[in-house]
C-alpha cells in the first residue's frame, strides 16, 4: 500500500476587475504586492491603496505644513517590513504606511539632486 502525504492549499481568489468606480483613486497602477495578511496594495498616481478581497481603501499622505511637499504618486516598488508596514518612495520623499497608526508618514524628504556638484572642471 503507497501511502501519500496531502497538503491543503491556500485558495487565492480572483480579482474580475477594480476602478474608479471601486474607489480606486486612479486608473493607473504602477506597483502592487500581496502582504502577509493578504491584503493587495495598489500604487497609484493618486496614492496607496488596499484591497481586502471585499473593499477598498485609499491612504495619501497629508502636509504637515506648507513647505511640506506633498507627491502621493506611489512609482517604486512597494515592500512590506517584517511589522507589516509598507514601504515606497517616489520623486519627494520616503514613505511609510504604518500598520498601527494606519495612516502614510513621510519618513524622509528627497530634496533635488545639485547637478553641479557632478561636474568636473577641465
Amino acid at each position: 500500500m503507497l501511502v501519500q502525504p496531502v497538503y491543503p492549499q491556500q485558495i487565492i481568489s480572483r480579482i474580475e476587475q477594480l476602478g474608479l468606480n471601486d474607489a480606486l483613486p486612479h486608473g493607473s497602477v504602477y506597483s502592487s504586492i500581496q502582504d502577509k495578511k493578504g491584503f493587495i496594495w495598489f500604487g497609484t498616481p493618486d496614492g496607496l491603496s488596499r484591497y481586502d478581497e471585499s473593499e477598498l481603501v485609499s491612504y495619501k499622505y497629508i502636509a504637515k505644513d506648507k513647505q511640506d511637499v506633498i507627491n502621493n504618486f506611489v512609482r517604486s516598488k512597494i515592500q512590506e517590513d517584517n511589522a507589516g508596514n509598507i514601504w515606497y518612495n517616489n520623486g519627494s520623499g520616503i514613505y511609510k504606511w504604518d500598520q498601527q497608526k494606519e495612516k502614510v508618514l513621510k519618513i524622509r524628504s528627497l530634496k533635488k539632486l545639485n547637478l553641479s556638484i557632478l561636474l568636473f572642471r577641465w
